[in-house]
């Protein structure tokens, strides 16, 4: 069976983050989000696949910074896989049903991703929004809801497991040594 999780907008965020050449979490100035990002980049090495629902793409396409925009969608477009065969009608009622328990406008959107991630069939969705995994937990059936960190953990890979994927030998993430594991 293959391994696919769900990401929100903040991890995929991260996950470009820790791609960027010269990134190093040793000078992250935030050592919490830092662990996120390497969890990401270790996770997308690691498993089958990571997809992204309809919501997730829209929030990347209204990223302010064009040079980000274009990091963010050339990730999505080229090495993710998109949600894209999941019925709106029965998202917008999931999504409905979740925001009893994750009220507010603002909260309209996670309710949303995590609709799609449920409908789109995956069991795990990766967030850093702990507003989110506390109001959610126990409403979403089978789908897990976790941080990129928590995930890897549970993953329980074991030290020196080559990865699935690895950085070419022309990219600079292939010398820098906070990924391998």
């Amino acid at each position: 069976m293959k391994t696919i999780v769900g990401l929100d907008t903040n991890v995929l965020d991260y996950l470009v983050r820790a791609m960027t050449e010269g990134y190093d979490p040793e000078i992250d100035p935030d050592l919490i989000l830092a662990r996120e990002k390497v969890a990401a980049f270790r996770l997308f090495l690691y498993i089958d696949a990571i997809a992204v629902g309809p919501t997730v793409s829209r929030e990347i396409e209204k990223t302010r910074n064009p040079e980000f925009r274009h990091k963010l969608t050339g990730l999505r477009d080229n090495l993710l896989v998109e949600l894209v065969n999941i019925d709106a009608t029965d998202v917008e009622k999931r999504a409905r049903f979740l925001s009893q328990f994750h009220k507010g406008k603002r909260n309209w959107r996670d309710c949303l991703v995590v609709g799609e991630t449920e409908i789109g069939g995956l069991e795990v969705l990766l967030t850093f929004d702990n507003d989110l995994k506390k109001r959610l937990k126990g409403r979403t059936g089978s789908l897990r809801i976790m941080t990129p960190s928590e995930y890897w953990s549970q993953m329980n890979i074991p030290r020196g497991q080559r990865p699935r994927w690895s950085p070419s030998k022309d990219n600079p993430l292939c010398h820098a040594t906070w990924w391998p594991w």
